[in-house]
């Protein structure tokens, strides 16, 4: 169960895009408020972001990091 959260909490630290695209356009905001707004999506993407991993485990992280430098190599 844990390692699920940690999937969902990774992966979900990057639904903060859509949001901060609509709190930068929606004009009944202030810039006050857009700029509190948008503090508090990205405090919460990036806590997610780190928390996640941590939770799923070294297991997923092995996985990322072979995903990825598997991509790297691939390039060269």
């Amino acid at each position: 169960m844990k390692q699920i959260i940690g999937i969902v909490l990774f992966l979900g630290s990057f639904l903060v895009y859509p949001l901060l695209g609509y709190i930068a356009l929606n004009s009944n905001f202030s810039v006050g408020e857009k700029a509190t707004y948008t503090t508090i999506a990205y405090t919460i993407s990036w806590t997610s972001f780190f928390v996640g991993p941590y939770l799923a485990g070294p297991d997923l992280l092995a996985r990322i990091n072979m995903y990825f430098g598997s991509k790297k190599s691939g390039n060269d």
